[in-house]
């Protein structure tokens, strides 16, 4: 870890790595625009790199994620074992593609449970349903439970889908496995906000998650970004891991293939947007520039706090708000950082203090130096 980040005392304790762009489904508004046609993975070097200096760093958690991780097979088994072997916690994102009945779901887990696969997570929903039925998720819970596997289901939220949180978890064959008090501790699952293709501001399919003036208290901060680093198969690492970080040019840190992993999260610490963000969260952020600009518009149209993470960057009015007025905050977001990390606000010590950097269209790969 830097010595910037070791004064402030924020670390990635989680890496997301992006293994490939390649996917078994097409899903419109993927993050990542992940198909079957898609080119470019990691190799097997890459990741056991990346694994190892993020280690270095004070990371606990890998969390191996595309596209589909499961296409990389082999290479995909040897990369767990080897976090595992170092003491990380390992996570796989997948769609469950592989799970075309219920034997061979419990073959293919238990072969990486055995190489140290803790928790595993299934992405589902309407969109998903057009390239992977949703019978091979209920397939793939199932024998996670029954492999003892910490397990979570995210089923998109939407108001046109059929498929939703209670008709998952009405399915006959997994509330038969959910009757077992210790498998139904193992098992989350939540709907997430859909976030359209294009990007655009929209109100939310649900109502109940569209953000507002009423609901703002209870958003959080984003625990995301500088908490989680990720890094794409052509080595760009970015500040979170966030469904709209990668057309956000400004949480792209830089290349891995120029820089260490250290050197690139020690430009993100010293940049005050992220850590306002990491204290705050998007919407807050929001609201605050609002009040101080009421042509900006913010209530009724994110669902997502990515969609918001994305408004902050893009909205002109927004970028302006913040650009003339974040001295205003500097104090303040830097206390609260203290709150979170138990330091004093002496924190901001080697801090580059000021948001245009922050808000610059060019990614950070040319890694400015920290300057007070």
């Amino acid at each position: 870890m830097s010595k910037l980040s070791q004064e402030m005392r924020v670390q990635p304790l989680t890496l997301g790595l992006i293994t490939t762009l390649q996917c078994t489904a097409a899903c419109a508004g993927c993050c990542f625009g992940c198909t079957p046609r898609r080119a470019g993975r990691m190799k097997l070097d890459e990741i056991l790199r990346y694994i190892t200096e993020a280690k270095a760093m004070g990371t606990k958690v890998v969390v191996f994620s595309g596209g589909e991780c499961f296409l990389l097979r082999r290479d995909l088994e040897a990369a767990i074992s080897y976090a595992h072997a170092r003491g990380l916690m390992t996570r796989c994102v997948t769609n469950a593609y592989w799970a075309t009945d219920y034997a061979g779901a419990h073959a293919t887990l238990e072969r990486f449970r055995l190489a140290g696969l803790d928790e595993i997570n299934f992405s589902t929903g309407v969109s998903h349903a057009k390239y992977i039925p949703p019978t091979r998720v209920i397939n793939a819970t199932r024998a996670a439970l029954d492999l003892g596997m910490r397990c979570a289901v995210a089923v998109e939220m939407r108001s046109d889908s059929p498929l939703n949180k209670r008709r998952l978890l009405s399915h006959p064959r997994l509330r038969e496995t959910l009757q077992d008090p210790k498998k139904k501790a193992l098992l989350i699952v939540e709907e997430s906000p859909w976030i359209p293709a294009d990007g655009t501001p929209r109100r939310a399919t649900e109502r109940r998650a569209v953000l507002d003036s009423g609901n703002l208290v209870a958003r959080k901060r984003c625990e995301s970004i500088l908490g989680t680093v990720a890094v794409l198969p052509n080595a760009n690492m970015f500040a979170c891991c966030g469904l709209t970080a990668a057309k956000i040019p400004e949480l792209n840190l830089g290349s891995l293939r120029r820089h260490s992993m250290a050197d690139l999260y020690e430009d993100a610490v010293a940049d005050i947007m992220k850590v306002w963000l990491f204290v705050e969260g998007p919407e807050r952020i929001l609201a605050w520039a609002a009040r101080k600009d009421a042509a900006i518009r913010w209530e009724g149209m994110y669902a997502h706090s990515c969609e918001a993470c994305q408004a902050v960057y893009r909205d002109p009015r927004v970028r302006r708000i913040i650009r003339d007025h974040y001295e205003e905050r500097v104090a303040d977001v830097y206390f609260r950082l203290s709150l979170l990390t138990h330091q004093l606000p002496a924190a901001t010590k080697g801090c580059r203090t000021s948001a245009r950097r922050g808000l610059s269209r060019t990614p950070t790969s040319t890694r400015p130096r920290a300057t007070t």
